[in-house]
């Protein structure tokens, strides 16, 4: 695979972006036209049309679609929940034993790249909707608070793998060359003014029928999750109760339904060329075929009580002889086509997390009682009673509880697992008796080989 620096990610390619995404064909799920073809000029924001056209390249670009899969699959297999069965790409099989080369292609390329090839697109379009134009005053605001989220969305993935990372904030290429690697606490505080600027400009409402575009909860959501890994849990807790206090618009439905793409669990989702969730096609496989990224024995074994109703329907089974092989079920389409449209798209995020997000910071304010009731409203969801009931519990006991839920309730989406056990300080106990390669300094990847030879990138701790 072809290394790129940042360099090259941002200077190569950045006049001409594509804008045949498959959200154009995909009608009935888009509710703005889209233009076929368009450049980042002074006609992209000429109308309302083209500006948004512009800025729906940040949900759909080759990019944003690639780097979403390889979340999953690569953070997955990176921690205790999954295995990469075919064993045929080396690349892929270093992220399971946690013996990734600077070289590796997918680090390069699909977890370097690829986001800074959405953020220039963020850039870009934020430079051209705060210059000159004719769109409407309401629409602008929203499709900067668009620019904004998905900016911050990037950063985030970026300095969660990698650490410390460059920030490039200018549209203008030749500004960005060369720009040092900041600190994690610099990332994380770029990502919440992006992600505080969507708040005050995304409308309340979805721009789109089926929750595919970023509003105001979406943001919320996001910032969340960003003060509870920075262990801002005043604020964590209050983004999240913002969102399961609209009982009337979010909702947690049965584990059998929670994924299609009328869900009132989702919060924000990826929307798909023919309504299958592009995430699955790995997960899932025709009978009695055995899937490309698969469970471990030990993760189903060690996660899910008797009666949980999220083992059933989000894990089914394949058996070859004497051997079962765990597949991830949350999605139940693999393939869909133009004449046999699916429903279901990438889920980003919904309601359980906001609970999971909610308990945990009120359990890290002392507020036990609060924290175990969210715990028992998705246990409930799951065919679960109260874990504590007629129990006493301490500070312990629940976080362990609510790690143990997180587990059982996020596996295989956006390596929540994976950072999970890092943030948390749980990856040591996991993951060294799991995978012999494993090592401490390999909670972060590797910084790219290209970055270190040609931004002159100092490589993080192990790999060099």
């Amino acid at each position: 695979m072809k290394k790129y620096s940042i360099k090259n990610t941002i200077v190569l390619g950045c006049i001409l972006i594509s804008l045949s995404f498959s959200l154009a064909s995909c009608k009935e799920y888009v509710d703005i036209p889209i233009s076929d073809n368009s450049i980042y000029s002074k006609d992209a924001f000429s109308t309302d049309a083209a500006a948004t056209s512009s800025v729906l390249a940040l949900y759909s670009s080759d990019n944003t679609r690639t780097h979403i899969l390889n979340l999953n699959y690569l953070g997955g297999i990176s921690s205790d929940e999954m295995v990469y069965l075919l064993q045929t790409d080396m690349g892929i099989a270093e992220f399971g034993t946690n013996t990734i080369s600077p070289a590796n292609g997918f680090i390069a390329g699909q977890l370097w790249q690829y986001p800074y090839g959405v953020i220039r697109i963020a850039n870009q379009a934020i430079a051209g909707l705060n210059g000159p134009n004719s769109v409407n005053p309401t629409l602008k605001n929203q499709l900067l608070g668009e620019c904004y989220f998905w900016r911050a969305y990037e950063l985030f993935y970026l300095t969660n793998l990698f650490g410390g990372v460059p920030i490039p904030l200018n549209s203008n290429p030749l500004d960005n060359v060369g720009i040092p690697k900041s600190t994690v606490a610099e990332v994380y505080a770029q990502i919440l003014k992006d992600l505080t600027t969507a708040k005050d400009l995304v409308g309340d409402a979805y721009p789109t029928t089926l929750r595919a575009r970023v509003n105001k909860s979406a943001v919320s959501a996001f910032l969340a999750r960003v003060y509870l890994y920075n262990k801002d849990y005043v604020n964590a807790e209050k983004e999240a109760s913002s969102i399961i206090s609209q009982t009337s618009v979010y909702s947690l439905p049965s584990p059998v339904t929670n994924f299609v793409n009328t869900s009132t669990e989702i919060i924000l989702q990826q929307a798909t060329q023919f309504g299958n969730s592009t995430i699955a096609a790995n997960y899932r496989s025709t009978a009695p075929n055995k899937p490309v990224y698969a469970l471990r024995n030990q993760f189903v074994n060690t996660t899910f009580e008797a009666g949980d109703t999220r083992r059933t329907n989000w894990i089914d089974e394949v058996v070859t002889g004497t051997e079962t092989t765990y597949r991830i079920n949350k999605y139940k389409l693999a393939t869909a086509s133009a004449t046999t449209t699916g429903n279901e798209f990438n889920v980003m995020f919904r309601l359980a997390e906001q609970y999971l997000i909610r308990a945990e910071a009120r359990a890290q304010q002392n507020n036990l009682t609060g924290a175990n009731e969210d715990l028992t409203v998705l246990r409930a969801r799951a065919g679960l009673g109260n874990k504590f009931a007629g129990q006493t519990f301490n500070k312990t006991a629940l976080m362990d509880a609510i790690v143990q839920e997180r587990k059982a309730e996020l596996f295989g989406e956006f390596a929540h697992r994976w950072f999970d056990l890092k943030r948390l300080g749980l990856a040591d106990a996991v993951l060294t008796p799991l995978k012999p390669g494993y090592k401490t300094d390999y909670q972060l990847y590797p910084i790219p080989a290209s970055q270190s030879l040609q931004a002159g990138y100092e490589q993080n701790k192990g790999y060099n």
